[in-house]
């Protein structure tokens, strides 16, 4: 009996000791401690919401549900969610590559702006645009957000210059150049040619194809397919693991003779192609046909928030679909808080 007590007793520390390791001893730690700080983050940020905005006399969760309400009957909540899980990854490609790149805004607006001309110029002859022109336009918004990207890249590279300076020049220098030919094309006659900063796209609300719920599966779909296809080539490719290498010590990626020059320009021209997908669902889905090139607006916000999408969640590919989710109701729901004085 004595030995049988012993042996449950030893039986119960050893699930005892099995479940503390698993939470707090082992080697999935640093990975349990990302998703700790990450929900903490989170948590911390909606507690300090609401004391803000209870102290201006509001009802806190009032104000909360009215952000979900919002982002519920809005036809550019998943177009939103979409652009920010592309960003996110975007980013974070580089990120693990240890290059901080935020020309992201830059990339996307390359692509937009591209995208826009197409079709207002398809709208300009025909009643609605076609999926011919919309096919072409992804395909050009993709070539083009990556030509911007290598910029930084080659810059990188070959010429050692930092990439955040350059980014952030790129990014300004894309923004006045459409800011300029843009306005070569000002003309208020215009209803249905190349006036890219008023109205929407003509045809728009006759195109039911891009507005419904199929085009909104497409794009969620689209996106997901994409993060596990980053994740799978991050975490279980050799060319996925040389990117974490540089990332992680260039000294040490210097040694294995791995080519840095090739993964620098590698890891752009991936977070470009998705940038330029993100431009061209912000402009054509979430926009719906208008670039907003006004001084006081400065270069895509979305490229900047995309930073915080990737970081919040330590650059893992599947987490920034939740982080974007997050970042995509405070986006789209803010609308409705902007009633609240």
């Amino acid at each position: 009996m004595k030995q049988e007590l012993q042996m449950n007793k030893t039986q119960t520390n050893n699930l005892w000791d099995k479940f503390m390791n698993k939470m707090f001893n082992n080697h999935d730690y640093s990975t349990r401690r990302k998703i700790y700080n990450s929900m903490w983050s989170i948590l911390l940020g909606l507690f300090i919401t609401i004391l803000i905005i209870s102290f201006f006399g509001y009802n806190p969760f009032s104000v909360i549900v009215s952000f979900f309400q919002d982002a519920n009957v809005s036809n550019i909540f998943i177009p939103t969610l979409v652009t920010f899980i592309l960003a996110g990854l975007a980013i974070a490609v580089c990120f693990k590559a240890g290059i901080f790149n935020i020309g992201v805004a830059g990339q996307m607006m390359s692509a937009g702006f591209i995208t826009l001309v197409l079709i207002r110029k398809d709208l300009a002859t025909m009643t609605q645009t076609t999926h011919a022109t919309v096919a072409l336009s992804i395909l050009l918004s993709i070539v083009i957000s990556i030509g911007v990207s290598m910029i930084i890249g080659v810059l990188k590279a070959y010429l050692n210059v930092n990439e955040v300076v350059s980014s952030i020049m790129l990014n300004w220098i894309v923004f006045f150049v459409i800011r300029y030919i843009v306005g070569l094309y000002q003309d208020p006659s215009l209803t249905n040619g190349f006036n890219l900063t008023t109205g929407e796209l003509m045809g728009y609300g006759k195109t039911e194809v891009y507005i419904q719920s199929g085009w909104s599966w497409l794009l969620i779909i689209g996106a997901i397919l994409i993060t596990i296809v980053i994740w799978v080539t991050i975490r279980f490719t050799k060319f996925g693991y040389k990117i974490q290498m540089v990332g992680l010590s260039s000294t040490a990626a210097d040694y294995s003779g791995t080519n840095k020059k090739h993964l620098i320009l590698s890891s752009m021209a991936i977070s470009g192609a998705l940038s330029g997908l993100a431009g061209f669902v912000w402009y054509f889905s979430v926009q719906q046909g208008v670039i907003d090139i006004s001084i006081s607006s400065g270069p895509l916000y979305i490229g900047f928030n995309a930073i915080a999408i990737s970081l919040i969640v330590f650059d893992n590919p599947i987490a920034i679909i939740f982080s974007s989710f997050v970042f995509s109701i405070i986006s789209v729901g803010s609308q409705t808080a902007t009633s609240f004085p």
